[in-house]
């Protein structure tokens, strides 16, 4: 279920990335860099509704129907429409890399 949630967020264009008809790669990698801040930010925000049981303002369905970027979204969306300020922590888990061949 998360991949086709993830599948699904990438291709609904939340950012809409082919409307700015960006065609020199450094401007390109400058874009994805912020929009891939944004992800995260997003994503913490969505994982804040849910960790904090404020699923059912976003997602009012029995079951949680929305991905956990789709609650981030619209939560900040809610929050931009009526001027208000959300507050969050982005916590940045610690990643142990594994060596990419065996013979290392």
């Amino acid at each position: 279920m998360p991949v086709e949630e993830s599948f699904r967020d990438d291709k609904s264009g939340s950012f809409d990335l082919e409307a700015t008809q960006l065609r020199d790669p450094k401007r390109l990698n400058h874009l994805l860099l912020a929009v891939a801040v944004a992800v995260l930010w997003i994503y913490e925000i969505g994982e804040q509704v849910l960790r904090q049981g404020e699923r059912h303002e976003i997602d009012p369905g029995y079951k949680r129907q929305l991905s956990v970027f789709q609650i981030g979204r619209r939560k900040l969306q809610r929050a931009f429409n009526c001027g208000k300020t959300l507050r969050f922590n982005l916590r940045l888990r610690s990643l142990r890399l594994e060596p990419v061949c065996n013979k290392c």
